[in-house]
This record gives C-alpha cells, sequence and structure tokens, in this order.
C-alpha cells in the first residue's frame, strides 16, 4: 500500500484481526407471539395452508391455526410471500446487503 507506514499496516492488520469475531456473533431468541402488525401473507391454492411474513422472516402455517414452520429465515429480510399457481413454491422478495431479490422456497404439505 503506498503511503501507509509500517506502523498503520500493523494497526489496520490488528483491527481486522480483533473485529472478525465481533462481525461473526450473532444472537438467536425465541419467542411465542399470537399476533402481528403489517404482515404480508398469502393463502394456498388449496386452501390449505397459508406463508406468512414476521420479523423478516418467511413461515407456513394450515389455515386451521397452530404451529408456523419456517420457510426462510436468516440475515436477510424476507417479505411478501406468494404461493405459484401450483401451490408448490412460494416467493418472497428479499433484501441484504442493499440488493434484493425473489428467493423460492418448496413448501411441503403442511
Amino acid at each position: 500500500m503506498s503511503g501507509t507506514t509500517p506502523a498503520a499496516t500493523v494497526a489496520l492488520t490488528l483491527l481486522t484481526i480483533l473485529a472478525s469475531p465481533l462481525a461473526a456473533q450473532e444472537t438467536q431468541i425465541s419467542f411465542t407471539t399470537t399476533e402481528g402488525t403489517w404482515v404480508s401473507l398469502d393463502v394456498a391454492p388449496d386452501g390449505g395452508s397459508l406463508v406468512f411474513e414476521l420479523l423478516g422472516d418467511v413461515y407456513s402455517l394450515p389455515v386451521e391455526g397452530g404451529r408456523a414452520r419456517p420457510l426462510l429465515t436468516g440475515r436477510a429480510f424476507q417479505s411478501q410471500p406468494r404461493f405459484s399457481p401450483a401451490g408448490a413454491v412460494s416467493r418472497a422478495i428479499e433484501g441484504g446487503g442493499g440488493l434484493w431479490s425473489i428467493a423460492g422456497a418448496r413448501i411441503a404439505p403442511v
């Protein structure tokens, strides 16, 4: 690196090494809820299940109720899930790192 002193190079290297574990740390939480606000959802063509987005993750749920099953989770924010006309694939808008794309997940019968 031109114009960089050896001390600056060492300091930058140490900062990178020390900051790497912090960037890799994740905290996992568990919670139970019976309601959400500003939730996007779609009902399967057969009417048996639905997909919905809550807090940036996409879940599947039988229309009768019960326990939601996660379909798309992770650091990226997923929203606006949709079933395909055949009911086999859920699509959602996914954002992460400043990019937005369409993500898909195969859905087994609920």
